[in-house]
């Protein structure tokens, strides 16, 4: 599985996917907490640092996914913008 360098603290799990090979799965905010702590950049080198190298990089298939957290009221407001997804098993009527 492909790695970001200097990122090992950050790896919260292993995402798994079908018909596609398991990937290392990163907290976005522990991510920048690394970039601030060890290459000292403030939150905005650090956000601007991650955006463009780091979640602007495809290298295929394997390119580890990172997950931002959201608060309780995010999470409100993508549940109200986002159609709920429905099954076979659903009854549609």
């Amino acid at each position: 599985m492909i790695t970001w360098d200097n990122f090992d603290d950050a790896i919260i799990g292993i995402g798994n996917r079908c018909g596609m090979p398991d990937v290392y799965v990163y907290s976005y905010e522990k991510m920048l907490t690394i970039l601030m702590k060890e290459d000292n950049l403030t939150e905005r080198d650090a956000i601007d640092y991650l955006e463009y190298n780091v979640l602007g990089a495809y290298v295929g298939e394997a390119t580890p996914v990172i997950v931002r957290s959201i608060e309780p009221d995010e999470r409100f407001e993508l549940e109200r913008q986002t159609e709920p997804y429905r099954t076979d098993k659903e009854d549609i009527n």
